[in-house]
């Protein structure tokens, strides 16, 4: 007999229906139990996906998920990936189905995604689970405890735990040695999830301690940045920043030579995951050029970013906060690094609200010299507000400034611009551009990456785009590079490329003109036919042609030798520049109407051509004349090369006189 199907769209008249089918196929504790986790597991689901679907189907996968977490260790996760069959699961998927528990913790539904989308899999459908617990000291499961409480129902002895049960179907992989791989990648992002979890308060504290060590802070050697890092090492605190990792480092002497150490037993998150447990090392000549301007100037922060993507709650880069660390005499032993990421709001901050930015952006003001409340400096604070939050914290005062200055200047017109900053750590080179809006698209972005791209040998690179009420987008493109290759970029060449990806048809169409014409004609023209060409000749003909074929359609207006209006134009070329052979193309320009195919193929034949193709355009102008185009490909029947230059003078004459 068919199964039914699922045909409730509410929770409680699901449960209902799905209740009523496992009770067909259970009985006892066995039916209870399921029952139990049918409440909790559809609780915000979204139904109407199974409206349509078999319930042996629904029924078949949510026993699975009960017999897969009876047994869990839950000190490690437990993964499966596989195409569910209806003689070894009881059920069917036209997706592969995979199935996560993991001790209970941030992170894990984020974390597992970003995997999956890196691996560019689909996910169709995805629920997350949290269960209440009650295992043996063998990890099998005694109960599920009921509700929100956290009360068991049946009071059994045992350790109770919170699990995340999470269940993805997504794209179907047949492989079993891919499916492998992607559960072999799971486990170690799960893994990644867990050491940052468990150490995140220590991080956390690892961040309060570094606040109280700047006490022991020289004050006249950097007196202005002691205080405002404090604020800033706080703030960090207050859920502003995702802590992933950290590490801390001592300088030695050896040889003569000062050496930065790092102290393997300090290290936090994913940084205990390293596989050598022997300290890193480098010496103070080898620092590259951020580590040392950092260590050899009066600051006490810098900033940075991993060339390697968070694999933990969200893929990107993460950042580098870096402190210097000082003995009790003010002297700098060391520093340490905090990996994470920036949480959303800060993102969504004012910079005079995230300390440390601030004075940087009060830096900026104070340089520019604009009147905070006029119209320039109000411009320049909106600017400040709406900047990529990371070029704020990775550049200099002096950067900044010059970027913004010369984003000013732009002042709302339509044009490209574009400004490049390199990483001091040799890691990254970040492009802002600006585009006008009426021409930004997903493929003129694209172009742009693999324009930069190809220029500086990088095709690994993240982007943001902004639109607000202004004429222009922008783009913030961070390439990846290799610190070790020497970079040279010519920003001017650059931008004169972005400004052919993001011109229009009508942008040449205008340079054409002015091109023959001069400004003052050329302008009279471009009212009229600006709108004049449709998106199908556009993409036949490029602008100068349209510059010509208004020549031949202004000659209907000087007259035949009557003294009327002349009924055709005529213009003949070759399709290709320096094209040979018996091929050639004829154009016929028509008032108002389209001429009669049947009318001019025999006339052209007399004349000794085959008619190869045609093709029509119409072309509407602004003061609402309509002209019709004939594009003729002609082939000579009695010759293999063509002059043209003689054959206008002997066919164009005869054609327009029949």
């Amino acid at each position: 007999m068919n199964s039914p199907l699922v045909s409730q769209h509410t929770l409680t008249e699901f449960l209902d229906e799905f209740n009523r089918y496992a009770a067909t196929k259970l009985t006892g504790d066995e039916l209870v139990s399921l029952q139990r986790l049918a409440k909790k597991y559809f609780n915000y689901y979204p139904l109407e996906e199974l409206v349509g679907r078999r319930l042996s189907d629904v029924f078949g996968s949510l026993y699975q998920w009960w017999q897969f977490i009876q047994l869990h260790d839950p000190q490690s996760p437990k993964v499966r990936l596989f195409n569910p069959s209806l003689a070894e699961d009881g059920w069917v998927c036209p997706h592969t189905a995979l199935v996560v528990l993991q001790k209970d913790m941030p992170f894990l539904v984020d974390s597992i995604r970003i995997e999956l989308n890196r691996r560019n899999i689909a996910i169709y459908t995805i629920k997350s689970t949290v269960l209440n617990l009650v295992r043996d000291a063998n990890h099998q499961l005694v109960e599920l405890i009921d509700g929100e409480n956290g009360q068991a129902v049946q009071h059994h002895t045992g350790e109770k735990s919170k699990a995340a049960l999470i269940v993805m179907e997504i794209s179907m992989h047949s492989d079993q040695q891919e499916l492998a791989s992607i559960a072999q990648s799971l486990h170690s992002i799960l893994t990644e999830v867990e050491c940052v979890v468990d150490d995140y308060q220590s991080m956390r504290a690892a961040a309060l301690e570094t606040e109280q060590n700047l006490n022991f802070a020289n004050e006249a050697l950097v007196a202005a940045d002691i205080q405002q890092t404090k604020a800033f090492m706080h703030w960090l605190t207050e859920d502003k920043f995702t802590f992933l990792g950290y590490a801390a480092y001592e300088f030695k002497e050896v040889n003569g030579k000062k050496i930065l150490y790092e102290i393997p037993s300090q290290r936090l998150g994913v940084f205990t995951l390293r596989e050598s447990a022997d300290a890193d090392s480098l010496a103070l000549e080898s620092f590259n050029e951020g580590m040392a301007r950092f260590h050899l100037v009066p600051q006490v922060i810098t900033f940075s970013k991993s060339s390697t993507r968070a694999r933990v709650h969200r893929y990107a880069y993460s950042d580098y906060v870096i402190v210097k660390r000082f003995n009790a005499q003010g002297e700098v032993i060391g520093e340490v690094r905090f990996l994470g990421l920036y949480t959303s709001t800060v993102y969504l901050m004012s910079p005079t609200n995230i300390p440390l930015i601030s004075t940087k952006v009060g830096k900026v003001f104070a340089r520019s010299g604009l009147d905070e409340s006029g119209h320039d400096g109000k411009n320049l604070r909106q600017l400040l507000e709406t900047f990529p939050r990371n070029e704020l914290f990775l550049s200099s005062s002096t950067e900044l400034y010059e970027t913004l200055m010369g984003i000013a200047q732009i002042n709302e017109r339509s044009m490209v611009r574009l400004f490049m900053r390199r990483d001091p750590f040799g890691k990254f080179i970040n492009f802002i551009i600006y585009v006008p809006r009426d021409y930004f698209s997903t493929k003129v972005r694209l172009a742009i990456q693999e324009l930069i791209g190809n220029a500086i040998g990088s095709h690994e690179s993240e982007f943001t785009t902004y639109f607000s009420e202004s004429i222009l987008a922008r783009v913030y493109l961070v390439f990846k590079v290799d610190s070790a290759v020497p970079v040279q970029v010519d920003v001017a060449t650059l931008q004169a490329g972005i400004v052919n990806i993001t011109r229009s048809w009508d942008d040449y169409f205008h340079t054409a003109l002015m091109e023959v014409h001069g400004e003052e004609l050329s302008a009279r023209l471009l009212r009229e036919y600006r709108d004049a060409f449709s998106a199908a000749y556009q993409e036949q003909y490029d602008a100068p042609t349209a510059v010509q074929d208004i020549h031949s359609i202004n000659e209907l207006f000087n007259g035949d030798v009557s003294g009327g209006a002349k009924n055709i134009s005529l213009s003949m070329y070759h399709a290709r520049a320096n094209e040979q052979g018996a091929f050639v193309q004829f154009k016929i320009f028509h008032r108002d109407t389209t001429l009669a195919l049947s009318d001019v193929i025999p006339v052209l034949e007399n004349l000794g051509f085959r008619v190869v193709s045609e093709s029509t355009y119409d072309i509407n102008t602004h003061s609402g004349q309509q002209f019709w185009l004939h594009d003729v490909k002609l082939a000579h029947q009695f010759s293999s090369n063509i002059d043209l230059p003689t054959l206008k003078d002997n066919f164009i004459t005869p054609f327009a006189a029949i």
